[in-house]
């Protein structure tokens, strides 16, 4: 991958974008919450996150192949941030299960999805929807993605929680429902709601 040793400078631009991304990550937090009125919760949030940075490539389909470069999913991380490198190819399904087709500008793009863990802290105010990538044509696709996760316990704050919306899930450890998702989980429809849902 680095023939020419360049392995030292590219560690270094990427930790130097998964910091500007981590910063990016941080204010749509803070715009989340404080459209909730729960900026007290933003400290904790914080101090509980560790991310991922994954180099992802989505090979063209060879002939006689379906268009699909990932199934339809949900996150298992708390919030997944995905620069587009400016391709398109990444679906979408709204809460009424119609599928919209995300194309990115010239400029620089990001998505930003909510993922199961942080429907169960919004108790189902925030949508994790269910996406995919369809790769057409015969041009790979590349893009980069940081994914947040919690440490310790996640729960729902009780501001939002009242007569009209109660509690749908209980407090749970992210990581335990990681290693849920890998085995048993691996099986439900919606995972988050058979592990922790009330």
């Amino acid at each position: 991958m680095w023939p020419n040793g360049n392995i030292n400078k590219f560690c270094e631009e990427t930790l130097s974008y998964s910091k500007l991304i981590a910063e990016l990550d941080d204010v749509v937090i803070q715009m989340i919450l404080g459209s909730y009125g729960l900026e007290k919760y933003y400290d904790p949030l914080k101090h509980s996150y560790m991310y991922l940075m994954r180099f992802i490539k989505y090979r063209s389909p060879n002939i006689n192949e379906i268009n699909i470069g990932h199934l339809p999913h949900r996150d298992k991380s708390f919030m997944g941030i995905i620069d587009t490198n400016q391709v398109g190819g990444l679906e979408m399904q709204t809460r009424d299960g119609k599928w919209m087709t995300f194309q990115p500008s010239s400029y620089k793009t990001v998505v930003f999805i909510a993922g199961e863990p942080f429907t169960a802290w919004s108790n189902g105010k925030v949508y994790a929807p269910m996406h995919r990538v369809i790769m057409k044509g015969s041009k790979d696709k590349y893009s980069l993605a940081l994914f947040s996760f919690m440490r310790g316990i996640v729960k729902v704050p009780e501001e939002l929680i009242d007569e009209e919306n109660p509690q749908h899930f209980k407090s749970f450890d992210h990581f335990q429902f990681l290693k849920y998702c890998a085995t048993d989980g691996c099986k439900e429809k919606n995972p988050i709601k058979a592990y922790c849902g009330v």
